[in-house]
Order: structure tokens, then C-alpha cells, then sequence
């Protein structure tokens, strides 16, 4: 069964490409307004910028996923909006797409179906390593995680991913769909909707294998923009929520963060060898939040 780390990395779409133009959505099969005007900003954006990776971190398919292997639901919910960019975007796959009580795991199967007929549409595996020629990416199932599924699994992906990223010298990102910190109405790990306990699976393994190894973790789940500097929560790694891709809600909680913003909107990275550039923008491309961050100050 290790085979799996093996076979589920991904290399890099452009061989060619050095740097790195990343679009960062979240939260976004709701085929509706917000959906639309979202990806069409992308598209506006990337008429002048770098786009060549998208990462989209989970919730694909509201409100209960893909259900059947026969269900073309995708060619609506992600086809239509993200085709469009020509770029390949990386998925994580959220609670929403896993059914009403979030543990349908064949739904998840339909999602890893649909990667086979659309290359923009990256998901090899439940989780996977993605490489581009600077950075070294984990993505994860949060959600499997909450159902404690596959656990040492994605224990042992993220730390050999951040060997990887170690050993040449790139920087290291994880994603997956539950946030460790968030001010909207889910709250943080290991306490979410103020449940305590809930999610403690998630928050262990982001402390354990992530806090102060990834340079970034990337999250939806929160229909908001926020990015946090772990260290208020003891944990040495930025951490961006980027679920306003569809849909937004209130900032209902106050931990102390870089940015925060209920707009529908989308985060955008350049990712070069020395330095990332983090933008937050809303849907006539303003940019609402920037931060550069230097590799030498990790």
C-alpha cells in the first residue's frame, strides 16, 4: 500500500514554467451569481498576470457531492466556470461533496472519475504531492481526517513532502478543505461550530505535520478571505481561507488576523524561488489584502 505516495504525485503542467501564478478558490459548486462572477474574474485577471496553477480547497459539488459515476453535475460546477482559464487546477475534496452527513465515500470516487477526462481538473488521488520547479505541494482530505480515515496516510504524505521541499530547497504548501484558524461561523480546529473536540484529528495532524514545516496552508470551508499568521495560535506557518468563490457569510469570531474580508473573491500567489507575493482580490479584481513573504524569513 505505499505505492500510493508514489503513484499520486503529480508533476508540474509546464515543464517550462518557472515561476508560479496561483488562483486559490474554495467553496464554490453553487452554479450560481457568485460562481460566475468569481471565475470571471480570474479570467480578467489572468489576461495580464501569470495563471498557469489553480488550487481549489474543497467543495465542489453543493450540497451533497456527486452522486453517481453516470452524474454530470462537474461539467456544471467546475467545467463551465474553470475551463476557460486553461489552467489545471489542484482539488481537495470537502464535507459537502462526501453527502448530507459527510461520509459517503464513494461520492468522493465520482470526483477522482471526472479527473480522468478533464486535465484541468487535477485529483489523482484522495491526496496527493504536487511539484512545480519552486514549490512542493500536499494536498489533503480534511475530511477524512474529521472521520479519522486514513490517518498515518496523510501523516506520512505530508512528511515526505516536506522532505521533498526540504532537500531542493522549495517552498512547502499544504491544502485541504477545513481551516486550522477561521473567524467565520466554523471557528478554528479542534473546536469547530464551538464544539469542543470537534475536529481535534485535523488540528492534531496540522500541529504535528504542518505548524511550523509548511510555509503556507491553504483552506475553504469559510465563505470568506482570510489569511492569519499562525504564530497568534502558536503555529509558524501563514495560513489563507479562501472559500468566497460562490457564496459569503459573516465574520462571526475575533482571533487576530492579517486580513479578513465577507466578499466573494479569490486569492492569487506568485510563487518565485525567494519570495511569494499573496493577493486577495474581490470580483472587479481590487485588491483587498497583499503580503509579500521572503523564504530567508521562515
Amino acid at each position: 500500500m505505499r505505492t500510493y505516495l508514489l503513484l499520486a504525485i503529480c508533476l508540474a503542467f509546464s515543464a517550462n514554467a518557472k515561476d508560479d501564478g496561483i488562483l486559490i478558490i474554495g467553496d464554490t459548486g453553487k452554479d450560481n451569481k457568485g460562481q460566475a462572477q468569481v471565475a470571471d474574474a480570474m479570467v480578467n485577471y489572468c489576461q495580464s498576470e501569470l495563471c498557469n496553477l489553480g488550487m481549489l480547497a474543497g467543495d465542489v459539488v453543493y450540497p451533497t457531492g456527486v452522486t453517481s459515476a453516470d452524474d454530470p453535475i462537474l461539467k456544471t460546477m467546475f467545467d463551465k466556470y474553470y475551463n476557460k482559464l486553461k489552467v489545471p487546477f489542484l482539488i481537495s475534496i470537502g464535507n459537502h461533496d462526501y453527502g448530507v452527513i459527510t461520509n459517503d465515500w464513494k461520492r468522493g470516487s465520482y470526483q477522482l472519475k471526472h479527473a480522468v477526462f478533464n486535465r484541468y481538473f487535477v485529483l489523482p488521488h484522495y491526496y496527493y504531492l504536487h511539484m512545480t520547479d519552486n514549490a512542493v505541494i500536499a494536498v489533503i482530505d480534511t475530511n477524512r481526517l474529521f472521520w479519522f480515515k486514513d490517518t498515518s496516510r496523510m501523516r506520512n504524505l505530508i512528511d515526505m513532502a516536506y522532505s521533498l521541499a526540504k532537500q531542493q530547497d522549495k517552498w512547502f504548501m499544504v491544502m485541504g478543505h477545513h481551516p486550522y484558524l477561521s473567524n467565520g461561523k466554523h471557528g478554528n480546529a479542534g473546536r469547530y461550530e464551538g464544539v469542543p473536540g470537534l475536529g481535534w484529528m485535523i488540528k492534531d495532524i496540522i500541529e504535528d505535520h504542518v505548524c511550523g514545516k509548511a510555509h503556507f496552508f491553504i483552506a475553504g470551508h469559510e465563505h470568506l478571505l482570510q489569511a492569519f499568521d499562525g504564530n497568534v495560535a502558536g503555529c509558524d506557518t501563514q495560513l489563507i481561507v479562501s472559500g468566497a468563490a460562490a457564496k459569503v457569510t459573516k465574520i462571526e469570531r475575533d482571533t487576530p488576523s492579517l486580513f479578513e474580508a465577507a466578499k466573494l473573491g479569490y486569492f492569487y500567489m506568485k510563487v518565485e524561488k525567494e519570495e511569494v507575493r499573496v493577493k486577495a482580490l474581490d470580483v472587479e479584481n481590487n485588491v483587498l489584502y497583499e503580503n509579500i513573504h521572503f523564504k530567508a524569513d521562515f
